[in-house]
Formats: structure tokens, C-alpha cells, sequence
């Protein structure tokens, strides 16, 4: 895919690779080896050397190739035999370090290390089967945990990749004498390439033909001054990164027109080498991976702390052995990691992604949608972020007055008498004329016949598209270039072409006034405003005539044109501008501006002498060396610089030749266009504000213009005083111009509309007060103003959120936290600068992001929620075990059983999670302070909701036991006695209390029931017969063979069973099958309840995950519906929960029991405590909210509930 080095940032908002310093980029740049010297070479040789390398016939000349360029067969045997061109991809290298990343995740390798550790107790104790069963199950765990983590980040990267994909960038070739727009990746070497600026240079080129043209090579060689080039061969040992005449791949066009044949492609390019040396450089942390960071490392120092606690504690205090102390060490380690999270976060983010691609926002860095959410200002532009970017002329001012402009052919046929007058108006004639000859846009060859108001333009900006609509849809236009040699036309006729009404009639009007001199134009820029062209205009009317004259016509920002005027045109009489006429024009424009209408002026002068002829300046056909263009300052022909600098004197009447002898230029008149905001952006604004998101309108328009769309958007909601909508200068501009003096103009205490030139006088504090106010436009911008805008904002410490789409848009995009880039109608450089690029380049999009990016960290938090809170009931069983020798309530196969079985899907299902009513409606996230992880977050999992977690547990192991004849009172100290066979406390011996009997063995393969072990004398004997021996016989009482018999007790209990006495009656019958076998029957009670305490987390967590659904509102207002995953989460733990308990062979691989149906309800009463406990918890903080806002406290004043609990 083609790209190029991104700028760097100088914040770390987002993951972008760190800047290279300038001295290495060149040193880097310097180093690589270039497979060719063509800037050495006069251009005819270089490409006579680059077609030879690639076994193609070169052309007759140069001036040949440059008319035709490649052949598409040429084109397709150099591909066949070259390669694409784009930097070679790592993606096959990229799949095994994701795959290698996801397995080795510290809570992955705490998970490896405790399976590791599981197998040594293994080797240390051959006999401890299940503890190599427990290292098995880790080792599988962790590996299918990071494997669905990998599938889910790499399937992300597979979307991104494909986001992208919509928008490919493009370049212009020329093949087989046509222009052809083609993808990037496309082009070979050899291909005639056509660059203008704001493009990105597409290959390693050399130039062969330049109009004012520099590059931006900063992200090349971090030189910051854009660089001319030129066709000239370079002499001496220049190195080619130095060589006026090549522009490399990667780089930036900022100023005028270049034609080049492509030299170098993908890897071979200069970029392409530096890339292959830089490939190891890493991207920076963003903000949500440095909270999970942050989150892992804690979580992970909190269980290798108790781990190791717990087997110093169970080694050295309680006698316990290695073996049985690493396996309480690696159940606490397990107990408290949730190894589900990441995959939880990777699924949030894919979601995420899908979500807005569907919204069309391509979020090339996945995870700063996430910064996005945190956004706390917009700086917006207006044209096709706000509006709908479709320019219409609706106006226009010509001789004096006003007239309305209709946009359709039907609508002219069928227009007012004004619009039929100003069919014959020769003025209005000019007008329109040199608004499609000082015009960079065209009609697209695929919408010929369509009509006017459906055809696409290419080229040109939203002004220019707008000017030729407007322009084909003229039927005076049409007849006069159909009619031939009529007089009374102004404009020389041709035939009617044979497919009629297909002719594009603006096209045929260019062909009849040609721009003979297209190298001497002036591209539009915003430091001058405006763009010219010399143009010839066939025929005298309207003194904008004579036949083969040459013409300089000149179109741009209003009141920038008209600055540059001494004369205006009126009714074909060139008329000196006096203060009447300036009021006038000044009345005109704020009127304009104040319906919403973007206006825009042309003006014309004639160059003296006919074309033909030879001469010098002002006064003759061509200036001696040819006309130049290129900047006003470059430009050798007359622009109204000199009048511009001097004060306008003239008298009524025509314009005197002292006035017209200067370089003041003829005013014909101007065009007001009209862009309607998109419908959402209103609402959009609207959810801004209530979100405490400042929305701010940054334009190169009017001020009127600007306040008349900021108020029909809503960006400004009340009343304008005298002044503050309009004044400040007339018309509009054509990009981000500006040209006023004065004062902010303040339209009431909490609102400034704030124009470029007041804005270039504002010093830094004044600058921060007027973003203080709650509305503010500023109008007339300079993107460098923009940046300064940017930076002001943030130094106040607001996250921004800024638009745009042109090259030198690119600053304030990097330095923004967020850069937003317009896809339809950026640059490639803008797009390149942005963390976003909204496909459809509409504000509403930045608004959903908003939500999203706060939806992300919402339900991540809800997650971390769920997940930690049953971290304590898996946790406390081991502290009773080590505190109490209380038998273990919990098994470390059922604590990941909990962890990656019943809570995996439930964890997840929080992603898709529907955004709370109130998401934006709360102020933004201060990212210094509200954290991914906080204390109040653990506080409410860990000693609110676990510790209700922990004693429904506790609650509902006790009970089972009870039932079987084990009360609370004969638990603690007795977690020995429970074994599946009698031991001593260090676990070493059989324990006194069993002088004799028979039974399964304590260890070893407790799945073979083949074996049975006989007892003489309170040792293990194996014996594989059924028999016992005659020794046995003569050591060991008949009576306690199996079972060993208390007057006190009428029911047996002995080694079979286990030693531990029941004391009181068992509740089932012993008889009825399969609720009665644990009856007296200590080892197998024991794992009933260890299942019943399993299932005790499940129902808890029941509640815990629909409590977990919001963190402010009720459940009753969020509803169950909106998230039918959660639904089924709920499901899923459910049927997993009683495949665990009546499965038979999940029984006996995971050690627990069909429990009692009587058993699923201890617990339950707990639930229901969370529940009503957490929506009375919630009900405060919205009552304490409520009372807060009542009474008028502080924004960020809190209660008591909310500053402790509210998480």
C-alpha cells in the first residue's frame, strides 16, 4: 500500500512512530544506496536510461513522450516483470509477532509460570496426579486465551487494512495521450506523472517540466523549507537527495505544477530504503494501552505478592508441604488474574472499529478513538464539515445590483424577467466567463448528457464546481456558441455538435478563450486569496473584449479582488470606484454574508497589443522572456499589487489613464454562493454541548457568512449585536483568507466572533479569554492562525478535536490530540496528518466517535468491574485454608473454570453494551484524574460487591456441608480430614484415627478405581487384592474394617468415608441416589460443596453482570433488551454451570458433584442483596446529582455516595 513517513508528533496522544531527529533523517537519506544518477542526466537521457532498464523502445523525443506518455501495453510489461509500488510488507512477520505477543502478555506468562510450576510440583511428587492435570488445563487455558486474543487483534488489523483501502491513494498519469487518475501502487518507472499542489509524491520522479513547483522532503530529510524544482540536469557530484530536479516518494507538493517520469518505485526509493533501516522503531503508548498497562502491572504485583504469601505461609507456618504449598501459591496467582480481560479489550476495539465504519470513520490508529472520547473542544471548519459542501450560486452583484442566479437550465428557461435580463447582460456576460476561465475544475467524461445539477467535477475545489454548473445551465451560453457568426453575440459561434445537448458547453467556451500561457498562471493560495490566468477573450463588448487580446483574470476572496481594483465594470463602461461605490460594495457583501452566502470576485485586465506581437510589460503581447506566474511576486504581468499598497483615487465617472496605466485591475463583479449545513450537524451540535464538549467554528469565510451558518447549526444560539455578524470587510473567500481590523466583536458575554487579522494583533491571554466564552467563530482564519487556535486550546488543557482537509491544514491535524481529516475532499497530506479520516467528511461523524471513543472506556470499566469482583470469593478460600485450616471452599480448576468458562462471555458481552442515556450528557473525562483503574473501581469489586461474592460462597459451602452432617463448628482445622483418603495434617501419613480398613488411595491416579489400599497399623499398604491378609486380619478389629462404629453415632463413618466424625444427622437419605451418596462421606460432601460454592459465584454474578450494565442509571431506564449478547452471556454461564455439576464426565474431570437442586438457593438471597443494594446506591448518586443542580452547586461538586462509590 502506498504511504509515506507520518510527521511526528509532539505529543504521545497517539500511536504514531516517533520522530526521527533531522540530523538522522538526512544521514539516513545520505547512506542509502540510489539505483540510478538520471539527475545528473539531461531529462531526454534519463529516460532513455530508465525505459532501457526496463527493455522498452524509447521514444523518438522528448517532446514526444511528453504528448503521449507510456502505452497501456508498456505499462503492463514493466509491471508484469517489476513490482507494485509500495514498501515491501512485514505482514507475514507481523502475524507470528502478534501471535508471539498475545501468548507472551505478563498475565500470560503468569499463567505459563504457574503451569510451569505445576509440573515441577509434578516431578517433585509423581503421586500428585491432579497437580499435572491442574498444569495441563493453565497451559491450554493460556494458550487458547492468547489465541483468540491474536485472532481479534489480527482480524482489527485485517479491517483497518480494508478501511483504508477506501480511500487509495491516487495519482494522475498520462497514457496513450490521456490523462488517467490511477492507484498509486500502480505506476511504474517510466510513467509520465502529473503533480500539483497538495499531492503526495507518488515515486522517486524526475522533473521535466515545473510552474512554481516545491516540495515539503521534511519527513525525507527534516529540512522544514519546502524545496523548488525544476527540469535542469545537475551538474557535479550532487547527491540525489539534494537534486533540484527529483521529487521523491513519500513527499509533499505544497506549491504550484510539475510533469516527471517516475524513475524509482516502492523499495527502491529513497524512502523505501530509509524505511527498511528504521523498520525497528516502535510506535508510542496510547492513552488506553497505558491504562491497561498500568492495570495489568497491578493486578499482576497484587497476585505474585499474595502468592507468594500464601506458599511462605502454607510452607513455613502450617508444616504444609512443597507441593501443596505451591498449589495454594498458584491458585491465589490464578484467582487473580483475569485472563479474559485482554481479549475483552481487543474485542471493544474491533467493535468499535466496525461500528464506525459503518458511520464512515476510518480510525487508522485503532485505539485513539479512545483519546477521542476524551475530546473537550472541536475546532470545526465550515465548508463540507458543517454544510453539505455542494456551492450553488444563488447571487450575484453585477452593474450596481443585486440579482438572483437561477442553478438549472429549466430554472433560467423558466426564470423571472431579472434572470432574462441577465442573459443579454453583458457584464454579467464577463462575469460568468471568467469564472470558468480562471477555474481549475472540469466535467467529468462519464456524465456527459446527465443533467446539470447531477455532474461530478474533477479538479478544482467546491467554489469552481459551483461556477461551471452554474455556467452550463446559461441558455445564452449554449446559443452563442452555436450560432455562427452572429453579430450580436459576444463570443464567436461553432457548429452544433451532431450529439447535441452532450457538448459540455463550458469545455467548448475554454477552447474558444484559451489560456495560451497555463505555466504563467497563479494558483490559489491563502496567503494571496486569489488565483489568475492569462486567458484571451475573443470579441470587444463589454470592455472585456478584443479579438486575440490577452487578458490577465483574476477570481478569488471578494474583498481581496476588489482591493486590487480601481475601476469596476458597469454596463460595459470601465467606471472609477468612489467611497459611494465601496459603501455600496460593502453593503452588498455583508447582505450576502448574512443569508449565508459565500461571495467571491472577479476581475480582469487587458494586456495591450495583440497577442501576436511582441513587447515587454503591460503594454505588449509577451513580456520579454515569456510570461511567469507562479506567486503575485513572481508574476511579471499586472495584478494590482502596487495599487493595493496605495490609496484609491479616482473621480466619477470612467476611469481616468493615470488610473489605468498603473497595475489596478477592472472589477467586474461578484458571485455569492450558498452551501446548506447537513441536516444531522444541528443535532450533533446540540449532543456536543450537552456533552460539555465547546464547539468552535473555524473558517475562512466572512464573518457574516460564518455567523449565519454557526447560527443555523446552533453553534451560535443567541442574539448578535450591531456589528458582531458582519463588518470587519466584505465578501468571502475561497479558502482560509481573512482581511479585517479592529477589536473582537463580543455578541454578548458568552460569545466572540473573532476575524484573522483581529486574531493576528490578540495577544496569547485575550486569545484564551475568548475561548473561555461558551460560543465562539472565528472568521477570515489563516491555517497558521488555526494551528495557533489549536495550540492555545490545548495549553488551557482541552483535548481538541480539530478538521480539516488541506496541505496546510497538516500542522494543526499533528498538533490537535485528535486530527480529523476529510476523506472526500482532503489531501492526501491531511490524511496522512490525521488520527481520523471521516469518509463522508461530515461533522456528525466526529460526534459519533465522541460517543464511541467514551463508550469504549465506559464499558471497559464495566468489564474490569465484573471481572475483579469475583476475584475475592476465589481468593478467600486459601486465606481461610492457610488462617484457619478451613477446607478449601474452592478448587484452583474451578477458579479457572469461573475465570475462563462461566465469566468469559458475560465479560465480553459488556462490549456490546448500548451507551448509557446519560453518556453524553456527562462533562468529558479528565484523563489526568478518571483513570481506566481506580481506587473506587476496586474498592466497589473488591470490598463491596466481592465481599458479598465472597460470603454468599462461604454461605453456600457451609450450608451443603451442614447438610451432610458437617456443621460450621467441626470445619475449621479439619481441611486434612476431608481427603479423599484419611491423612495426617503434613499430608504425609494416614492419619491415627484409621488404625485399619480399606479404600481408594489419597494420591496418585485417582481415575484407576481398580486400586484399593489396605491399613495395618495406620499405613498405607497397597494390595491389589480384595482380600485383606491374614495379617491384616490378626491386627485389625472386624469391626473397623470399612467402617468404624460409635456408641455415640448409630451411623458409620470410617477410612472408607474419610476421619473426620460427622456431628449431626445427614439430611438426605443415605439410600436415595444421587443426593444421598455424600452422606457421611467427607471427600465426596467436600466436593459438593466446592460445586455448590461454584455455582454460588455464578448466581451472584447473575446479578453482579446486570448491575454492571451502567454505572449511574437504573437498570429500569437501560433496559435488558438493548444487549442481546449479555442475554446470552447469561445463557451460556448457566448451561456451563450445570454442565460442570451434572455431566458426568465434567465431573470427573474437574472434581465436582451433582449437587442437590436444593443447593442452587442459598446464594440466591445474595443476588438479590446486590441488586437492591447497588440500585439504592445508584439511586443516591442520582439524587445527589439532582439536589446539586437544584441548588446551584459547582460543575464537579460531588456527594458523599458519588466521591466514594461512583466508579
Amino acid at each position: 500500500m502506498f504511504s509515506h513517513q507520518e510527521a511526528s508528533s509532539s505529543h504521545t496522544s497517539r500511536a504514531k512512530a516517533p520522530a526521527i531527529p533531522r540530523e538522522t533523517r538526512r544521514e539516513l537519506a545520505n547512506r542509502v544506496s540510489w539505483a540510478t544518477a538520471s539527475h545528473v542526466l539531461e531529462p531526454f537521457e534519463a529516460l532513455r536510461e530508465v525505459l532501457a532498464k526496463n527493455d522498452q523502445v524509447p521514444p523518438a523525443s522528448l517532446g514526444a513522450f511528453l504528448e503521449c506518455g507510456l502505452t497501456s501495453n508498456q505499462a503492463a510489461e514493466i509491471l508484469a516483470t517489476h513490482h507494485y509500488n509500495e514498501l515491501a510488507s512485514s505482514t507475514g512477520s507481523r502475524v507470528w509477532w502478534l501471535l508471539f505477543k498475545n501468548q507472551t502478555g505478563f498475565f500470560s506468562l503468569l499463567l505459563w509460570v504457574a503451569s510451569a510450576l505445576c509440573f515441577v510440583s509434578f516431578a517433585l511428587d509423581p503421586k500428585a496426579i491432579d497437580v499435572f492435570y491442574l498444569g495441563i488445563v493453565l497451559a491450554v487455558v493460556v494458550f487458547l486465551t492468547g489465541l483468540f486474543s491474536f485472532y481479534q487483534e489480527y482480524s482489527s488489523a485485517r479491517v483497518m487494512e480494508g478501511f483504508r483501502g477506501l480511500v487509495p491513494p491516487k495519482v494522475t498519469v498520462l497514457r496513450e495521450g490521456s490523462s488517467a487518475v490511477i492507484q498509486a501502487r500502480e505506476v511504474v518507472p517510466g510513467d509520465l506523472v502529473v503533480y500539483q499542489a497538495g499531492d503526495l509524491i507518488a515515486a522517486d520522479t524526475r522533473i521535466v517540466e515545473a510552474i512554481g513547483f516545491k516540495t515539503d522532503e521534511s519527513s525525507l530529510t527534516g529540512e522544514t523549507e519546502a524545496m523548488r524544482k525544476n527540469a535542469d540536469a545537475v551538474h557535479g557530484t550532487v547527491r540525489p537527495v539534494d537534486a533540484s530536479n527529483l521529487a521523491f516518494y513519500g513527499t509533499l507538493a505544497v506549491e504550484g505544477t510539475a510533469k516527471g517520469f517516475v524513475v524509482l518505485t516502492g523499495d527502491e526509493t529513497i524512502m523505501g530504503s530509509i524505511a527498511s533501516l528504521t523498520s525497528g522503531l516502535e510506535a508510542t503508548e496510547t492513552p488506553i494501552a497505558r491504562e491497561i498497562r498500568v492495570f495489568v502491572w497491578m493486578i499482576s504485583a497484587i497476585a505474585i505478592s499474595l502468592g507468594v504469601v500464601i506458599f511462605v505461609l502454607s510452607f513455613a507456618v502450617t508444616g504444609s508441604g512443597i507441593v501443596m504449598s505451591l498449589v495454594l501459591g498458584i491458585g491465589i496467582i490464578v484467582a487473580n488474574v483475569p485472563e479474559g480481560l485482554l481479549a475483552t479489550v481487543t474485542v471493544s476495539l474491533t467493535l468499535t472499529a466496525k461500528r464506525l465504519a459503518k458511520k464512515q470513520v476510518l480510525i487508522k490508529q485503532l485505539e485513539s478513538v479512545e483519546t477521542l472520547g476524551s475530546t473537550t473542544c472541536i475546532c470545526s471548519d465550515k465548508t463540507g464539515t458543517l454544510t453539505q459542501n455542494r456551492m450553488t450560486v444563488t447571487s450575484c452583484y453585477v452593474n450596481d445590483e443585486v440579482h438572483e442566479v437561477p442553478s438549472s437550465e429549466e430554472g433560467w428557461a423558466q426564470g423571472s424577467e431579472d434572470a432574462r435580463k441577465l442573459m443579454v447582460d453583458s457584464t454579467f456576460e464577463t462575469l460568468f466567463k471568467i469564472a470558468v476561465l480562471c477555474n481549475s475544475g472540469k466535467f467529468t467524461e462519464a456524465d456527459r448528457g446527465k443533467p446539470v445539477t447531477e455532474r461530478l467535477c474533477s479538479n478544482g475545489n467546491a467554489s469552481d464546481y459551483a461556477f461551471l454548473r452554474m455556467a452550463e445551465a446559461i441558455p445564452s451560453l449554449h446559443e452563442a456558441l452555436t450560432t455562427d457568426g452572429d453579430e450580436a453575440s459576444t463570443m464567436g459561434g461553432i457548429d452544433k455538435d451532431s450529439e447535441g445537448g452532450r457538448v459540455f458547453w463550458v469545455h467548448e467556451l475554454r477552447k474558444r478563450c484559451p489560456c495560451p500561457y497555463p505555466e504563467a498562471s497563479v494558483p490559489f493560495d491563502s496567503r494571496w486569496k486569489f488565483m489568475a490566468s492569462l486567458c484571451t477573450l475573443e470579441s470587444g463588448g463589454g470592455g472585456a473584449g478584443g479579438g486575440g487580446v490577452l487578458f490577465v483574470v483574476v477570481k478569488g476572496a471578494a474583498e481581496v479582488v476588489f482591493s486590487r481594483c480601481s475601476t469596476m465594470l458597469l454596463r460595459g463602461t470601465q467606471v472609477a470606484i468612489n467611497s459611494r461605490l465601496e459603501a455600496r460594495f460593502q453593503q452588498v457583501c455583508e447582505e450576502l454574508g448574512a443569508r449565508g452566502e459565500r461571495t467571491l470576485g472577479v476581475a480582469f485586465r487587458r494586456l495591450d497589443g495583440p497577442l501576436a506581437t511582441g513587447g515587454g510589460g503591460a503594454g505588449g503581447g509577451e513580456a520579454p522572456g515569456g510570461w511567469r506566474g507562479g506567486s503575485p511576486e513572481e508574476a511579471n504581468y499586472p495584478l494590482g499589487t502596487a495599487h493595493l499598497a496605495s490609496s484609491r483615487r479616482g473621480a466619477e465617472g470612467t476611469a481616468g489613464v493615470a488610473n489605468w496605466a498603473g497595475d489596478a485591475l477592472c472589477y467586474v463583479g461578484l458571485l455569492g454562493l450558498k452551501d446548506p449545513p447537513r441536516e444531522a450537524v444541528p443535532s450533533s451540535v446540540r449532543a456536543a454541548r450537552s456533552a460539555g464538549i465547546k464547539v468552535v467554528m473555524v473558517t475562512g469565510d466572512h464573518p457574516t457568512t460564518a455567523a449565519a451558518i454557526a447560527r443555523e447549526v446552533g453553534i451560535l444560539t443567541g442574539p448578535t449585536g450591531a456589528g458582531a455578524s458582519g463588518g470587519g470587510g466584505p465578501g468571502g473567500g475561497q479558502g482560509d483568507e481573512g482581511n479585517s481590523e479592529g477589536a473582537p466583536r463580543e455578541c454578548g458575554p458568552t460569545r466572540a466572533i473573532v476575524t484573522g487579522p483581529e486574531l493576528e494583533t490578540m495577544p496569547d491571554d485575550q486569545l484564551q479569554r475568548v475561548l473561555l466564552m461558551d460560543e465562539v467563530v472565528f472568521a477570515r482564519t489563516l491555517p497558521v492562525q488555526k494551528l495557533r487556535i489549536v495550540e492555545s486550546a490545548r495549553s488551557m488543557g482541552h483535548v481538541v478535536a480539530v478538521t480539516g482537509d488541506g496541505v496546510n491544514d497538516a500542522p494543526s491535524l499533528r498538533r490537535a490530540d485528535i486530527g480529523c481529516a476529510m476523506g472526500l475532499t482532503g489531501t492526501e497530506v491531511a490524511k496522512e496528518a490525521a488520527d481520523i479520516v471521516l469518509l463522508s467528511d461530515d461533522f456528525s461523524a466526529i460526534v459519533d466517535g465522541i460517543e464511541e471513543g467514551r463508550l469504549i472506556f465506559d464499558n471497559l470499566k464495566k468489564s474490569i468491574a465484573y471481572t475483579l469482583s469475583s476475584n475475592i470469593p476465589e481468593i478467600s478460600p486459601f486465606v481461610l485454608f492457610i488462617v484457619a485450616r478451613f477446607p478449601l471452599s474452592l478448587t484452583t480448576i474451578l477458579i479457572l473454570c469461573v475465570d475462563l468458562g462461566t465469566d468469559l462471555i458475560p465479560a465480553i458481552s459488556l462490549a456490546w453494551e448500548a451507551p448509557e442515556s446519560d453518556l453524553m450528557r456527562r462533562p468529558p473525562r479528565d484523563a489526568q484524574r478518571e483513570r481506566l483503574v481506580t481506587w473506587k473501581l476496586v474498592s466497589f469489586s473488591y470490598l463491596q460487591i466481592g465481599v458479598f461474592q465472597a460470603l454468599a460462597g462461604l454461605y453456600s459451602f457451609c450450608v451443603v456441608l451442614s447438610d451432610y452432617g458437617w456443621p460450621l463448628s467441626a470445619l475449621p482445622n479439619s481441611a486434612h480430614k476431608f481427603e479423599a483418603y484419611p491423612l495426617d495434617e503434613k499430608r504425609r501419613t494416614i492419619a491415627p484415627s484409621c488404625p485399619c480398613g480399606g479404600g481408594r488411595p489419597a494420591t496418585g491416579n485417582f481415575l484407576d478405581s481398580q486400586r484399593t489400599v489396605a491399613i495395618r497399623g495406620g499405613s498405607l499398604v497397597e494390595d491389589s487384592g480384595a482380600e485383606l491378609s491374614a495379617e491384616d486380619r490378626e491386627a485389625c478389629d472386624p469391626r473397623d474394617i470399612g467402617i468404624k462404629w460409635d456408641e455415640d453415632w448409630p451411623f458409620g463413618y470410617g477410612c472408607p468415608f474419610g476421619s473426620i466424625k460427622p456431628t449431626q444427622e445427614c439430611k438426605f437419605s443415605p439410600t436415595r441416589s444421587p443426593w444421598g451418596r455424600p452422606c457421611y462421606r467427607p471427600s465426596v460432601a467436600l466436593r459438593c460443596a466446592q460445586t455448590a460454592s461454584l455455582v454460588s459465584i455464578v448466581v451472584v454474578q447473575w446479578a453482579d453482570l446486570v448491575v454492571c450494565k451502567t454505572r449511574l442509571l437504573s437498570i429500569v431506564s437501560q433496559g435488558m433488551a438493548s444487549n442481546t449478547v449479555l442475554l446470552f452471556g447469561l445463557f451460556t454461564e448457566t448451561l456451563l454451570c450445570l454442565a460442570l455439576c451434572y455431566l458426568p464426565f465434567m465431573n470427573t474431570a474437574f472434581r465436582t458433584e451433582p449437587i442437590h437442586p436444593v443447593h442452587w438457593f442459598p446464594s440466591m438471597p445474595f443476588a438479590v442483596f446486590i441488586f437492591v443494594y447497588d440500585e439504592t446506591r445508584k439511586g443516591l448518586l442520582r439524587r445527589s446529582r439532582r439536589l446539586a443542580a437544584i441548588q446551584g452547586a459547582p460543575r464537579g461538586a460531588v456527594g458523599f455516595v458519588e466521591r466514594y462509590t461512583y466508579y
